[in-house]
């Protein structure tokens, strides 16, 4: 989102377009990462993390499927999800000989 006017010039026009073609939950930039991948074709494109209960006998595991893991881990926090198609970030990830990446870290409630 641009807020600049017809009278003031951005200082880095590269920079507004990678922002602006970047949807809130990703890691990086977007169309950063290899030329023509995509979110959707990413080893941290979904992730489920285990949430332990407030009596820490209960078990909880909340799955985020179209959340990128590496978001979570930069922020502390799940961000919204992504669209598959979303040109790739630069921590983008191959899939192949690799699991989905899940959270090895336990949260309580």
């Amino acid at each position: 989102m641009t807020l600049l006017t017809q009278h003031l010039t951005s200082p880095n026009p590269e920079l507004d377009r990678l922002a602006e073609q970047t949807p809130p939950g990703m890691a990086h930039w977007s169309g950063t990462g290899p030329n023509g991948a995509t979110c959707g074709s990413c080893r941290h494109y979904g992730f489920e993390r285990t949430i332990q209960g407030e009596n820490r006998d209960e078990v909880f595991v909340r799955k985020h499927r179209t959340s990128c893991a590496i978001f979570w881990r930069l922020m502390g926090r799940v961000g919204p999800g992504l669209p598959h198609d979303q040109p790739a970030c630069r921590y983008w990830g191959s899939l192949s000989g690799s699991e989905p990446l899940q959270s090895t870290t336990t949260e309580t409630t």
